[in-house]
């Protein structure tokens, strides 16, 4: 875990790898395919929570990388 001066939230180290810069775009529409044909649009209640765990679920199953969110690694914000 990292922390995010900017953006002032703690984030997974994995994001700094070349691997999952590299594989984030392709997981990150992978994610957002499978909700849009569970119904899911952006103004979805709680929809970044569920692209997150989309997004979660295709790097551990399509390419093995273990990926925490960030409502994982920063319990005191609520995020919507």
């Amino acid at each position: 875990m990292k922390y995010n001066e900017k953006d002032k939230l703690y984030y997974d180290i994995v994001e700094d790898t070349e691997i999952y810069k590299k594989i984030n775009p392709l997981a990150e529409e992978a994610a957002k395919l499978k909700l849009e044909k569970m119904g899911y649009t952006r103004e979805t209640p709680n929809y970044i929570l569920a692209f997150w765990n989309a997004k979660k679920d295709i790097l551990k199953e399509f390419y093995d990388i273990d990926w925490k969110t960030p409502e994982e690694l920063n319990k005191d914000i609520f995020f919507c």
